[in-house]
């Protein structure tokens, strides 16, 4: 509901109320209602399309304010159709699954962790993120492309660690290309695609390890901080820094590409 003024209702005894641009005077003086935001489920019970409102436990997609919750539907995942922007979103499960498609996220709730991701998250590459806050203790990033061939400048998580893992999964010629440093508290694999970090001088950290196991990492004039392994195999190939720039890899080399 939009645009009322309430006060002593009592709906404990039915389903929840979500009052945007309203308000409850006095305040508390009503049950079940939720005038400052809601919490959301996703349930897939119509389609994928993030937008729709059967998509959603209370019937409603979220907007700025709410908090979203996307546990494992298998088949029936979210993606987005639009921009969108929420105060709070969890992938809640191992196997949950939000696809961008595409479209830009912002998460802007002032509590840390704004954005929680359990499972993955999936984009083309070229998304506009804007996330106040991202636990990095589980969790992918997955950047797929579209397998247009076209370059896709990634857009800046964080001021600190970026993802737990990052996956760079496109198909030949499409370039996923830093515009900021690039940090994972644990692992960021290559499986198809050019991660380009030597246009704009990044550097790449991985915590865990680096694998180039197809496509190739192009780190010609960045830098690289392998807190692990490095692992380069099949049809992976591997550019590494130039003159003046830095490669540390703190455990063991493997190539067998």
């Amino acid at each position: 509901v939009d645009y009322l003024s309430v006060r002593d209702v009592n709906s404990s005894a039915g389903l929840a109320v979500v009052a945007r641009n309203s308000t409850e005077s006095p305040a508390s003086s009503t049950l079940n209602w939720f005038f400052n935001g809601a919490s959301m489920i996703w349930e897939g019970d119509v389609s994928t399309n993030w937008s729709t409102a059967g998509n959603w436990d209370l019937g409603i997609v979220p907007v700025a304010g709410d908090t979203a919750t996307v546990p494992d539907v298998a088949g029936s995942d979210p993606a987005l159709t639009a921009h969108v922007t929420v105060k709070k979103l969890t992938l809640s499960q191992a196997g949950s699954l939000l696809t961008l498609a595409g479209f830009n996220l912002t998460v802007n709730d002032s509590t840390s962790p704004a954005l929680t991701n359990v499972g993955t998250v999936r984009l083309q590459g070229a998304e506009v993120l804007t996330i106040t806050s991202v636990s990095t203790a589980a969790g992918t990033f997955e950047y797929v492309g579209t397998g247009a061939a076209a370059t896709y400048v990634m857009s800046d998580i964080s001021s600190s660690t970026d993802y737990y893992n990052v996956t760079f999964n496109g198909a030949a010629g499409d370039v996923f290309r830093t515009a900021a440093n690039i940090t994972a508290a644990n692992n960021v694999t290559m499986s198809g695609g050019t991660l380009d970090i030597s246009t704009n001088a990044n550097t790449l950290t991985a915590t865990g390890s680096l694998t180039v196991g197809a496509g190739s990492l192009t780190a010609t004039n960045g830098n690289i901080d392998a807190n692990s392994h490095v692992i380069i195999s099949g049809a992976g190939t591997l550019t590494a820094p130039g003159s003046g720039k830095t490669f540390t890899v703190a455990g063991n080399w493997t190539n067998t590409a």
